[in-house]
């Protein structure tokens, strides 16, 4: 998946389980690289589906 912000943009990758079953409302996901500004990125992706009004995402970058 790549997300495309102002500076340049950040990749990740992993899987997300969607299922009922082994639903996990918080999971994460590999940050392996970017461009522009992001061009060394690493780190963890955070995505939060715990609420009712949608997902939260949030990027912990190293650069």
């Amino acid at each position: 998946m790549t997300f495309e912000l102002g500076e340049g943009l950040i990749t990740v990758e992993g899987p997300i389980t969607f299922s009922e079953e082994n639903f996990d409302p918080t999971q994460e996901l590999a940050i392996t690289g970017g461009t522009g500004q992001y061009k060394t990125a690493h780190g963890v992706l955070r995505l939060d589906f715990s609420s009712d009004e949608g997902a939260t995402f949030t990027f912990r970058l190293l650069l």
